[in-house]
């Protein structure tokens, strides 16, 4: 149908829009950075065709063979596969070496297993040979984390050694920034696991044309522009306020300290930014009063800035805990001769008359107050995480945390605390300045009336344990991996979750070391940063950094969306609260699983975070693999639920709806299945032709009887009655699916880079999408002003043209209440309704070109909307807090109620699909659900679609144990439970029993029978007896 307007009025709708043509950049100017909702949570890097051709049938290939090999031992160790949507390469896939590892970090072993095929062209798209040339081996030691006995493994495990190989990618002389290749493996196992953020670089060649000293010239001359730009440059402390506010008139970075920073061993390095690779250089400058540095990156070809300016800074009396910091009374005393710490830290007190050297401090002070008792309660609280880390490590990794390399001498004590002067303005961080031979770890003193952070109050954080321990444990991890790249470095804007994983990661550990003493409070920081403060224009920080709470805040609690960072700012408090959900998530794991075990999980799993992979997806894949190489039951199963409440999805299940000629289907990284009978029953209906299977499967959609399905390598089609799926054109390997729609015979598919059409007439192209490209997150089409209009949400904005003639318009949502950030549409006639991350639902009505709110944050119990159908007056939304439906009332208003009750309790519903009565429902971990129309029960296509294998042990007569707990170990049992069932303990000890939501559902006697719901169960036994026990469990 052409696209004809009917009136000025559709003329005016639908007029024509110019884009702007993207500008070029000469020396000194500054290339913006890239927002997170660019691409999601980077800018696309896609591989060229030929390498995506050759890497999606190598994972092929190496899927069937993983599946052909599984571990000797029996040891579970199921299929995961995470793409890289930046390049379309895979960035985690799993296997087996061909026998278990020897010893730990045999690089010998890593290299056998990278380096072959059909894994290798699965990575990179390239044979082992050209792989080969293109990664180099980091020489330092791995990282390795040792794991004492620990009652959560299957007694006949052996408790391995998590080892940790890393190599660097190089375009000929210089290393990529970001491109490292990592494999875990684990001692006397077979199973290994490889992290990728491999850049897909071919032949493109740079060259040099501004020399350092211009490279520094002009990144002074950035910076001091930022400055005046910004009137006061604000820097960041480790609670995420906007801390330090240093005027631009007293900047003059002409006069700082200035370098290059060396990357991965070179000068120069490969940078890919904003989409495009640089030849570029890391100009470092340092703030001398201060201590901490600014990095700019300076194109060594045009002299351009790539995106802003970067500060680095992270941000004998003593108080032994929070809460005798908050009471201000001490009751910890301790001999001190010198500085507890030592080995790897030196402490000392800001000196007025000298800034470059400190005074040492009086280690025999018994003072209860001032600059000697601060730096006494820095030492021994320093030196105690360090013994923590150390106990977590196997020797050669600890010796890490003492000494490292600088400009070519070895550097201990690797660190240095400094007790600073006082100050109106809260300072407290740590800098990993390539211009400080020893890294500073800076502790403000308070003038006794607070330190203005904001709108809040932060009182005399060197007292406080937990602000010691933060800091500290971002130097101990900075120096885990200082002779090699890592996150530290990495923290840029085009990597929104790095900074969030950095701050989070050291919000757990100090709140989860110092619990142990002090477990009375889940807030972190509670005496420094008070959570009821009248003196405070914000009157105190509240349960802001309450590592568990009630509430469900999406960017604090929770991500809103799965995946996907949930701000446009990467810095600043906001991205302190999103580095919270990951601090939350562990806190989650501690309390069913204990301290010691989450504790070296947790620092096991950074591991697997390294350049433009680093998200909390990737981090949460790497607890999943190091709890099953260490046998911990049932985490594999459950833990994506776990985390799946948290907004974080390891492993997506069923993606994908479709409904046509009296079929439907359910399409998952799995494969595809087919229900004749709505959805009541299921088969397999993924065959392919020539033999293979469709997986990956992120959308399908209907047109009559002819049925079609995006994958992430390519659209197929299938009549009802073919036998198998035949691949439809010539599809744009370099192009991802997101979303798919038909209509008339004509598809369309939204991308990463826009929409694609497809129809007789031609084969798949452009649907008219201008520069720079959006992406299509969701497609729906729907009669307007007497046409077919096609829309598709579009992150900030509604897009809209013709389905023929694709003029595409554009409706920003900026000014919206709440700045809607749109994932999903639908339609019907005249109207559009978006759902979004953060603002619930709006309609666009074409004619008027208004927006109406539909419903709000509150009806939908502040959950993201992920999916939305509309027939007729009845809407639904599926939502990261669960199902609702809409009614339509005479005068148009939208009645809201909840339609989950009886789905599993924080189930995130992803997908819809309405059959009449019938409604299917999938959720990101939680299976494929159908409402029959009274109530809810989970298909039986859900564990196939997941790829889940049911644990053995919830059949019917299955024994566990008995098992016998040590004095003070613990032993837990996570379980998927399908369908209802009872339990019967008998055990010496009190058990507990946790559902979904972690809450303690019941604790049971000695003996006792627990009626198991369907969903996750965590059943726990704590032995906190002087003596050893016996408890056994049995499935009635």
């Amino acid at each position: 149908m052409s696209f004809l307007p009917s009136d000025k009025r559709s003329a005016v709708l639908l007029q024509q829009v110019e884009e702007p043509v993207a500008p070029q950049y000469g020396a000194g100017e500054l290339i913006p950075s890239p927002l997170p909702y660019v691409y999601g949570y980077t800018t696309p890097f896609i591989a060229p065709p030929a390498i995506l051709a050759v890497a999606h049938q190598a994972v092929r290939d190496y899927r069937t063979q993983y599946y052909r090999e599984p571990d000797s031992e029996g040891r579970p160790y199921p299929w995961r596969q995470v793409n890289a949507r930046h390049t379309g390469l895979p960035a985690l896939l799993r296997g087996f070496l061909d026998a278990p590892l020897p010893a730990p970090g045999d690089a010998d072993v890593a290299n056998a297993w990278l380096l072959r095929s059909p894994l290798t062209e699965a990575l990179f798209g390239l044979n082992p040979d050209v792989a080969h040339a293109r990664l180099k081996l980091i020489e330092a030691s791995p990282v390795t984390t040792a794991w004492a006995k620990q009652q959560t493994t299957r007694a006949a495990d052996p408790i391995a050694s998590l080892t940790h190989v890393l190599y660097q990618q190089h375009h000929g002389e210089w290393p990529v920034f970001g491109g490292q290749v990592v494999v875990h493996l684990a001692v006397g196992d077979r199973r290994a696991a490889v992290t990728s953020s491999y850049f897909p670089l071919t032949d493109q060649s740079f060259f040099l044309q501004v020399d350092e000293a211009q490279a520094i010239a002009l990144a002074q001359k950035a910076l001091a522009q930022f400055a005046r730009l910004h009137v006061t440059t604000v820097l960041h402390g480790p609670a995420g306020q906007e801390l330090r506010e240093v005027p631009a008139d007293s900047m003059d970075p002409a006069e700082w300290p200035t370098a290059i920073v060396p990357y991965a061993g070179s000068k120069l390095a490969i940078f890919p930014f904003a989409g495009a690779y640089h030849l570029a250089y890391q100009v470092e400058l340092l703030q001398p009063d201060f201590g901490t540095a600014w990095r700019v990156f300076v194109d060594a070809e045009s002299g351009a800035i790539l995106g802003r300016p970067r500060n680095t800074a992270r941000q004998a009396h003593y108080f032994a805990t929070a809460a005798e910091a908050l009471a201000g009374a001490p009751q910890g005393t301790i001999a001190l001769a010198g500085n507890p710490c030592a080995d790897f830290m030196e402490v000392g007190i800001y000196h007025d008359n000298d800034p470059a050297h400190d005074s040492a401090p009086n280690w025999a002070s018994n003072l209860l107050a001032g600059p000697d008792f601060e730096a006494i309660n820095v030492a021994v609280h320093a030196g105690r995480l360090y013994d923590h880390f150390v106990a977590m490590l196997d020797p050669a990794t600890a010796s890490k945390l003492t000494a490292y390399r600088h400009a070519g001498a070895l550097i201990s004590p690797a660190l240095h605390a400094r007790i600073a002067r006082p100050a109106v303005q809260f300072d407290v961080s740590f800098s990993p300045a390539a211009g400080l031979a020893r890294k500073l770890i800076t502790f403000q003193t308070d003038n006794r009336n607070g330190l203005i952070a904001g709108d809040q109050k932060v009182y005399h954080p060197a007292h406080d344990p937990e602000i010691i321990y933060h800091e500290v444990a971002h130097a101990l991890m900075w120096l885990l991996k200082a002779d090699q790249p890592n996150l530290f470095d990495e923290g840029i804007d085009s990597l929104p979750f790095v900074n969030a994983l950095i701050e989070g990661y050291a919000n757990y550990l100090a709140r989860s070391y110092a619990a142990r003493a002090d477990p009375a409070s889940p807030l972190w920081a509670r005496a420094a940063e008070r959570e009821v403060d009248v003196t405070a224009p914000g009157g105190g920080w509240g349960d802001i950094w309450a590592l568990s709470r009630p509430r469900q805040d999406a960017g604090a609690d929770l991500l809103p969306a799965p995946n996907l960072y949930p701000h446009l700012e990467t810095t600043g408090l906001d991205m302190y609260k999103v580095g919270m959900v990951w601090a939350r998530v562990l806190w989650d794991l501690r309390v069913i699983l204990g301290a010691d075990l989450v504790d070296r999980l947790a620092l096991d799993a950074y591991n697997h975070l390294h350049g433009w992979t680093a998200n909390f997806e990737l981090a949460a894949e790497g607890v999943l693999d190091a709890a099953a190489k260490l046998g911990v039951f049932g985490l594999e199963q459950v833990g994506p639920s776990l985390l799946a409440r948290r907004g974080i999805v390891a492993g997506q299940g069923v993606q994908a709806l479709a409904q046509g000629a009296g079929m439907v289907l359910a399409g998952s990284n799995a494969g595809l299945m087919r229900s004749l009978d709505d959805g009541a029953t299921w088969t397999d209906w993924d065959d392919a032709v020539g033999g293979g299977k469709l997986t990956n499967v992120v959308a399908l959609a209907a047109d009559g009887a002819t049925f079609y399905a995006a994958t992430e390598t390519g659209v197929y089609q299938r009549e009802s009655a073919a036998p198998a799926w035949t691949v439809l054109g010539a599809w744009p390997i370099t192009e991802t699916p997101f979303s798919l729609i038909a209509v008339q015979e004509v598809r369309y598919v939204g991308t990463a880079s826009g929409v694609l059409r497809h129809d007789a007439a031609a084969d798949w192209r452009s649907f008219g999408t201008p520069a720079p490209a959006w992406p299509g997150l969701g497609l729906a089409v729907g009669p307007a002003l007497g046409t077919d209009v096609l829309y598709c949400a579009s992150f900030d904005a509604l897009r809209f043209c013709g389905v023929s003639i694709a003029r595409w318009q554009t409706k920003w949502m900026a000014s919206l209440a709440g700045v809607p950030v749109a994932t999903c549409v639908t339609a019907e006639s005249e109207s559009a309704y978006l759902g979004t991350i953060n603002a619930g639902i709006w309609q666009w009505e074409v004619a008027s070109g208004q927006w109406t709110p539909v419903a709000g944050p509150v009806d939908l119990a502040d959950g993201a909307v992920l999916a939305l159908t509309l027939e007729d007056d009845r809407m639904l939304a599926g939502c990261t807090s669960g199902l609702f439906e809409g009614t339509r009332a005479a005068n148009g208003a939208w009645n809201w109620a909840r339609f989950s009750a009886g789905l599993p309790i924080g189930a995130r519903v992803t997908r819809i699909l309405p059959i009449g009565p019938v409604v299917l429902a999938s959720t990101a971990t939680h299976g494929l659900w159908r409402w029959d129309g009274a109530q809810w029960r989970e298909t039986a296509a859900s564990a196939r679609l997941a790829g889940r294998v049911v644990a053995s042990g919830l059949v019917a007569g299955t024994a566990f144990g008995p098992f016998n707990l040590d004095p003070g170990t613990r032993r837990v049992h996570l379980f998927w439970q399908p369908v209802a069932a009872s339990v019967e303990l008998t055990a010496e000890l009190p058990v507990r029993v946790f559902e979904v939501g972690l809450e303690v559902k019941e604790s049971l006697p000695v003996h006792g029978r627990y009626e198991l719901p369907a969903g996750t169960v965590v059943v726990s036994v704590e032995n906190g007896r002087a003596v050893p026990a016996a408890y056994s469990l049995h499935v009635a």
